[in-house]
Order: structure tokens, then sequence, then C-alpha cells
């Protein structure tokens, strides 16, 4: 028997170049359809040994900022799908992991793999963060519109009244009151 040194399954699957694709059984067949179409476009396929090679290449050169863009496509498109919620639009996390690479790839002075693929992440997360954020901040207003519609009923017999009387009515500020009927649009 000869003696090794332990090493995790992660560094054995980058050293024999194996990727894995976590199958995400949630994906929409029409965002399955957009990846597949997006990946057409893709000039090379997925191949680590390869994006490897690149990013030596960048690192000596960066007259190779372009090719390693389009190496990265198919894995920002992979990642895009591991990190897909029900809910996101698929191409918009992918479109957001791309912008996120190319602002590194143009800050960088040299990469790695690991940090790519952790910036790739980080853009898509910040996106559903965003984007998750701005869905809970629409149904808090739509919430307020409709509290306010139904105090408004509470209070009048079809009276009509100023923004300043309802803010005295209903206690809340004028701001307040104009965003949420700006919202409403009235």
């Amino acid at each position: 028997k000869r003696k090794t040194n332990p090493i995790t399954l992660s560094e054995y699957l980058n050293e024999k170049n194996i990727i894995i694709v976590k199958k995400n059984k949630e994906i929409d067949e029409e965002s399955k359809q957009a990846v597949k179409e997006y990946l057409s476009t893709c000039p090379y396929k997925l191949n680590r040994e390869k994006i490897n090679e690149v990013i030596e290449k960048f690192n000596r050169d960066k007259k190779y900022k372009e090719e390693l863009i389009l190496h990265l496509m198919p894995l920002v498109a992979q990642i895009g799908e591991n990190l897909y919620i029900r809910g996101f639009s698929l191409m918009d996390m992918i479109e957001e992991g791309n912008l996120g690479l190319i602002e590194k790839i143009n800050q960088a002075e040299s990469l790695s793999l690991n940090e790519v693929e952790a910036y790739i992440q980080e853009s898509i997360t910040s996106y559903i963060r965003a984007e998750r954020d701005d869905k809970e901040r629409d149904a808090s207003l739509v919430s307020k519109v409709e509290k306010l519609e139904g105090l408004i009923k509470d209070i009048s017999d079809g009276d009509k009244f100023s923004i300043n009387e309802l803010a005295i009515f209903l206690d809340m500020e004028v701001e307040e009151i104009e965003k949420i009927l700006k919202l409403a649009g009235e």
C-alpha cells in the first residue's frame, strides 16, 4: 500500500476535471428552453481545464479578457441554474451573473477560477436579494393602498377630502398618503 495525503471530494473533482451539475427540477420548461438557447449562443462548452488555461493566459496578458468571458458564459448559466429560486427569472439571474463577471474581469489584475465562481454567485445572489426586497416593498405598498382605500370608505359617505384632512383622520403623514395615491394612480 502506498500512502497518500487525504484530499477533499471537491479537490478530487477539480483534479479530475469533473463538473457536477445539480439538476433543479423546479425550473420551469420556458426557463430551461431559454437557457438551452443561451448556451447554444456560447462559443465554448463548459470545460474547467480550458477555463483554467485561459485564466492563466489572462493573468499574463489582459488581451485574453474577451476569450475568458466567452469561456465562462456556460459556467454562469450553470451557477444560475444551481441558485435558481422559483418566482425569479432565471435568464435575469444569468444576465446579472454575466454583468458581475465582466465587472470583475475588468477590475482584476489576476484571477483564479474559485474567485470567478464566487463572484458570479455573489452577483446572482445580490440580484435575488434585490428582487426579493422589491417584491416585499411592492407587497407592502399594495397592502397600504388597500388599507387606505378601506379607511377612506369607512370615514366617508361619498364625501371628498383633501390629503391634509385624510392625514388627520387616518393619523398618517401627508407624504405617505401621497406616495400611496401615486402608486394607486390617483
